[in-house]
């Protein structure tokens, strides 16, 4: 001071001076001073006089942190006082602004609906630059907008992409309708369906022959089992069985209740089994010639091994096992209710629907295994995070099918992508560290060998590849595969 030379006080601990030494570019000095000296947030307050020797101690600190911006991360305002208090200034969320890139793919993130209402609270609260949030600061700026946005992307530009293929898709129909095909279906199950319609349209008027010869006891018993009366009265004691087993809770809210469950459960197999005496009193082996008659001859020997086992075997561990696998059965009783005519069509309607869902899910198993080829090729050795975890990774074929198959139904997909987007800066920041993805390579015995000492072919923590020095892969991996 005495000399009148300018000192600069954090010199001696300077980041720049720690981690990049004295090996700097004059020319990205130069660079870096230029651009401090106009830059918009930092030394705005402290070089209104440029003379002044803070404003050049701030200048000095400024160009230091560009000259090794790999290392060295200038703040001010809220989030150096963060910082100098032992605290950490870092993204709230993983979606950010700070750039078109980045911009554009929050963007398309969120109009899948994905975290879109994380991102619009973190904008309502937003302040201004290396300024600490506060709740609801722009909330009519920035609520109004994503309303708009999500409106316009999801609900107007989806429908109407929809309403393209539709239309697309009509016009095909109706050109290959003059050849006599059909769209996404092969010359095969075009006959398949052509017989099933056939099929519903036949009408069997008697399952019984020569009714006036049978005695007179059984032709009472077959119009009754064929009225519509009847029908009505097994289909409301099906619905009444069906609430009664949706009625077990555990803990059970009283001493009686698994008893009074017991009972009204013995009672309905009495019931059906009195159905079955009576269709088969009336309609002798003709019985077994209807599909569903079948159907609930099987339900019902089920049924009653059941409670056989389970008074036989009350204490016994299989013999409760096999009861409880007896007891699922009882539930399909509920298809019966497809017998109904409106609920007949409907399900009819489904069933030959079923050859052009094969073929739609035979493009989907195809562009999933692809992907899921693609995904272990890039992502198997990929550091876990919160949730790239055991429930969904890619370190073989079968976890990456299973959480690609998760990712088409948007559940967290986006979150899976902002953690291999996670750089190896970013994993310092976080007290943490990856293998740079050059060195972790299993294709020699050695190196595979110094892995394994690690415990990184177990737990790997590779980094993910990068195109130019930039994590671009998971962006460019998973906004392809959504589309």
């Amino acid at each position: 001071a005495k000399t009148g030379a300018l000192s600069y006080p954090a010199a001696a601990v300077s980041c720049a001076k720690t981690f990049c030494g004295s090996d700097i570019d004059e020319d990205k000095a130069e660079s870096c001073e230029s651009n401090c000296k106009k830059h918009p947030y930092f030394c705005t307050e402290t070089c209104k006089d440029e003379d002044s020797p803070k404003c050049k101690s701030c200048i000095q600190e400024c160009k230091e942190a560009c000259v090794c911006g790999d290392h060295c991360e200038p703040l001010v305002k809220d989030a150096g006082l963060c910082v100098e208090q032992g605290g950490g200034w870092a993204l709230a969320i993983p979606q950010h602004f700070n750039n078109i890139w980045m911009s554009l793919l929050v963007l398309f993130e969120i109009s899948s609906t994905e975290a879109w209402v994380d991102v619009m609270y973190q904008a309502c609260d937003s302040t201004g630059q290396y300024e600490e949030p506060q709740r609801d600061n722009k909330q009519w700026l920035f609520a109004p907008f994503f309303l708009v946005y999500m409106f316009m992307s999801f609900m107007f530009l989806l429908n109407l992409s929809v309403g393209v293929i539709v239309d697309n898709f009509m016009e095909l129909k109706e050109e290959l309708k003059d050849d006599g095909a059909e769209v996404m279906l092969t010359p095969v199950q075009q006959r398949w369906i052509n017989s099933r319609r056939s099929l519903m349209h036949k009408t069997t008027l008697f399952r019984l022959t020569n009714l006036h010869l049978l005695p007179k006891p059984r032709r009472t018993m077959y119009k009754l089992v064929e009225s519509n009366v009847f029908d009505w009265v097994m289909t409301a004691a099906i619905v009444l069985n069906t609430i009664v087993m949706a009625m077990k809770i555990f803990p059970k809210p009283e001493d009686w209740w698994e008893d009074m469950l017991w009972g009204l459960d013995i009672v309905f197999t009495i019931t059906f089994l009195v159905e079955f005496v009576m269709k088969f009193y009336a309609l002798h082996w003709a019985y077994g010639a209807d599909n569903w008659n079948r159907f609930d001859f099987t339900c019902l020997v089920t049924a009653i091994l059941g409670i056989i086992l389970s008074v036989a075997t009350p204490n016994f561990a299989i013999g409760q096992t096999v009861t409880q696998i007896f007891r699922i059965f009882r539930v399909a009783r509920l298809f019966r209710l497809l017998r109904s005519k409106r609920l007949n069509k409907i399900f009819m309607a489904l069933v030959l629907s079923l050859p052009k869902l094969g073929n739609v899910l035979g493009i989907l198993l195809l562009l999933l295994t692809l992907y899921s080829i693609l995904g272990v090729s890039l992502f198997a050795s990929a550091h876990s995070a919160e949730f790239l975890d055991h429930h969904g990774n890619f370190r073989h074929f079968g976890w990456a099918f299973i959480t690609l198959f998760r990712s088409v139904t948007g559940e967290a997909w986006n979150s899976i992508m902002h953690d291999l987007l996670t750089t190896s800066e970013d994993w310092f920041r976080m007290g943490d560290w990856c293998t740079p993805d050059g060195l972790f390579d299993t294709f020699t015995e050695e190196s595979y060998n110094i892995l394994n000492s690690k415990c990184l072919i177990e737990r790997p923590n590779a980094c993910v590849q990068t195109i130019f020095g930039r994590n671009w892969f998971p962006a460019i991996y998973f906004v392809s595969y959504i589309l």
